[in-house]
Parts: structure tokens; sequence; C-alpha cells
């Protein structure tokens, strides 16, 4: 704990403590409220998630959308830092997102005006890295762009090697000359893709080593033909299983969705 800190709680009296605690308390069932209660019925897919933060509240944030031209939309993001300042930067982040999609068509576009948002109305320096993908109307086309994130993990029916979304950007709200271009795949039976932030990835064992990308994508291998339910919790169950008893400092989200039959 930081010395200055330790000072400040000391000199606190028990009711001071108690409001801070409640004060907390609500912060996380804020934070909790900003993430969607219940996975969309997207017609074709099956879809689950998992979202922690490593304290009471986290920057971590996925969410889904619908586009101005009706086409399903989602997205994960990460704003910098930990905690409560981490959560503020959240909830921005969905409000961004939720004003944004709805008067676009492309991912590219909501995130070259998410960059704009970032570097004009919040007045000191951050940044978010995020995913977001759109799914085109009677087809399971995904076209999407990457701004920074790890790149989420693709796993085709009957394909032995994974593929990877790379980013197609640099993160929001870093530079004013921002560019980010779309990518596209086509999905078919089977397919399934995990989205996930870098805590996940970056979760150490009690030796210091990282849980790692290649690890994640041999676990969603190994369990692709399981119900995606099935298959976050496996991955939740192997995260665990690594880290053993030591705490992951860092806020973990996975966002995972199967094509259906």
């Amino acid at each position: 704990m930081d010395y200055t800190a330790a000072v400040c709680l000391g000199c606190m009296s028990e009711d001071e403590r108690d409001k801070l605690q409640l004060e907390l308390d609500f912060m996380q069932t804020v934070h909790r409220a900003f993430l969607p209660q219940e996975m969309p019925a997207i017609p074709g897919l099956e879809i689950a998630a998992f979202s922690r933060p490593s304290g009471t509240s986290g920057g971590d944030y996925f969410d889904f959308f619908q586009f101005s031209d009706g086409a399903n939309g989602l997205a994960v993001a990460d704003a910098m830092g930990h905690g409560l300042s981490a959560g503020l930067l959240m909830s921005n982040l969905q409000a961004a997102f939720r004003t944004l999609v709805p008067l676009s068509n492309s991912p590219a576009e909501v995130l070259q005006r998410l960059n704009h948002f970032y570097l004009h109305n919040i007045h000191f320096t951050t940044f978010a890295t995020a995913f977001m993908a759109r799914l085109s109307p009677g087809s399971h086309r995904l076209d999407y762009s990457n701004a920074g994130q790890n790149p989420p993990i693709l796993v085709r029916q009957g394909e032995g090697s994974p593929v990877w979304l790379s980013p197609t950007g640099a993160a929001v709200g870093v530079i004013e000359d921002y560019q980010i271009r779309s990518e596209s795949v086509d999905l078919a039976e089977g397919d399934v893709l995990v989205i996930y932030t870098d805590g996940v990835v970056e979760a150490n064992n009690p030796q210091g080593e990282e849980f790692g990308n290649q690890r994640l994508a041999d676990l969603v291998q190994e369990n692709a033909a399981h119900p995606v339910q099935e298959m976050v919790s496996a991955l939740r169950q192997g995260l665990q299983g690594f880290v053993a008893d030591q705490p992951i400092e860092d806020d973990v989200t996975l966002l995972a969705f199967k094509v259906a039959g």
C-alpha cells in the first residue's frame, strides 16, 4: 500500500471509512450496470461472455449494438489504467459507443470518431484499445477494425491452425492524424471467434510465466466443439488453474461467439 494512502485512511474516523466503503460498493454496482445484463439473440450465433475487474472497478468493456442499417455490432475495449480511474474512462467509452454506433455503418468510422472524442473531450492523456465488428444482415460476413487490441482468435471448424485478427490501427486517443482500416472475414458453420483483453494473456503463474496468446489459442481449439458457454467456462478454468493462488492484477474479459447450424 502507498504510504500516503495508509496515512490518509488512518486519519479517517470509523464513520468516514464506512462511507468510503459504501461509495466503493456503489461504484462496483455502477460498473456492472454498464455491461450487458444478457446476451443478445442474434440468429445463427451462440454468444457467451465473462468479465471481471481486478479491483472494485475496471476499464474493460464489452457491448452489443445495432448500426444505422440494422446490422449487429459488437465491441470489446480496454481503457487505460486500473481501478476507479479506469472505471470512469470505461463509462465514457460506453456512452461514446452507444452514441456513435447508431449513426454509422462502419466499425472504422466509429473508432475514428472515438479517437477524436478522446483527444478533444477528455482533458488529460489517456487511451483505449478496442476491437469492433459488424455482422452483415443475412450473412456471416464479419467486418472489423482492431484499434491496438490483442488479436482475437478465430478457429475454423476442421482446420488446424487458428487465424489471428491482428490490429488494423493504433489505440484510440494517441494521435491526431488517426488512420484505421477495415478488414473482412467470411464465417462458416462451426467457426468460433474469441475476443479478449490483455488481462487474460498477461496473467502470471507463481513462477512469473505469462499465460500468453498461444496457451489461450490452444484452449480455444481444444474446446471449440463444445457449446460456447461451456467453452468460455473452460477458458476461465484454464486461466485460474494456471495462475493458481496468484492474484490476477489486470481486468479480465472474454467474449466468444460460434456460428450455429
